[in-house]
């Protein structure tokens, strides 16, 4: 994952081509980001749509990078939907598929509800191939602790291995649900 979104066109599209480049000599795929996805903590504009994958640039973005996976910014966030509400841009990521064959990516999925989520996924031709929930798994390992305030890796690592156990447990039953329920593809990994 290759994440330039905060430069122009031009300066992203040449990180991510020379990251592309990089991996493709070892075998790995690169995922890549255009447009930029924001934060649930900050009251939405009237012009949030600014920073949204442009499916024009998506063309010319995927064309001249060579990445396998674009990671497009269509409405959701990163963090906990507090201000803002969650919203999936159906018609701007059917626009982007027209325009791309690679896999298209949904970051900031946690707290996005499933109807949305199952749309964006479910789009003639393909939509959404791959979702982020880290936040999700985040609060089920949080909630499970005792704690509200994130973690850094060292106080992972840090803790007793019953409560660690308990944790991963946690993250494994909220994966499992999303997988089942959320997402729809328990099963489907031959597809």
């Amino acid at each position: 994952m290759i994440d330039a979104s905060e430069h122009d066109l031009d300066e992203n599209i040449r990180i991510s081509r020379e990251a592309s480049l990089y991996a493709r000599t070892f075998g790995v795929s690169v995922e890549a980001e255009l447009g930029r996805i924001g934060t649930t903590d900050y009251v939405e504009s009237d012009n949030d749509e600014e920073l949204y994958t442009d499916p024009d640039e998506s063309l010319r973005f995927v064309r001249e990078t060579g990445v396998d996976a674009l990671a497009v910014s269509v409405g959701t966030a990163h963090g906990v939907y507090q201000v803002r509400q969650p919203k999936v841009d159906i018609a701007r990521l059917k626009a982007i598929r027209a325009k791309t064959d690679v896999h298209l990516v949904l970051h900031g999925g946690s707290g996005v509800p499933a109807d949305m989520i199952r749309q964006a996924i479910e789009l003639p031709g393909g939509g959404i191939s791959k979702v982020n929930i880290a936040t999700d798994l985040e609060l089920a390992l949080l909630r499970v602790l005792g704690r509200e305030e994130r973690m850094t890796n060292a106080e992972c690592a840090a803790l007793p291995a019953d409560l660690l156990r308990r944790g991963q447990d946690a993250v494994q039953r909220i994966a499992e649900e999303k997988i089942e329920h959320y997402l729809g593809s328990k099963g489907k990994a031959i597809l």
